[in-house]
């Protein structure tokens, strides 16, 4: 499993996700069959892809299986997104930034 992303929000009424990642333009999520969620620390659920597609560069809406409503798309809201151990990824070749959302950066006695 590889790091893809982050669960960054909820999309209309049926449980759709948008999701933001550090893949390649040409990735195919087509030939995806689920995307592993890390629900809590270690604790990674596959949840099955029903259909996704890209709305921007580095980021998707994602209709998952087991999700069929706003308040089923909260449980996953902010956690991390990591591939199915089935496929190799490639990553663009930039820092993603949003897998240290929530952390302070200290220098010293100083925060950042």
């Amino acid at each position: 499993m590889q790091f893809i992303g982050k669960v960054t929000g909820i999309h209309g009424l049926k449980g759709e996700v948008t999701f933001s990642h550090q893949l390649k333009r040409n990735t195919r999520f087509s030939q995806w069959d689920c995307l592993m969620v890390e629900l809590n620390p270690g604790s990674f659920i596959p949840f099955f892809i029903e259909s996704i597609k890209s709305i921007a560069n580095d980021e998707c809406i994602c209709k998952l299986e087991e999700i069929n409503n706003r308040d089923e798309a909260k449980l996953i809201l902010n956690k991390f997104v990591y591939s199915s151990i089935n496929y190799t990824i490639d990553t663009m070749n930039t820092i993603n930034l949003q897998q240290y959302i929530g952390y302070t950066v200290q220098q010293g006695d100083q925060l950042i």
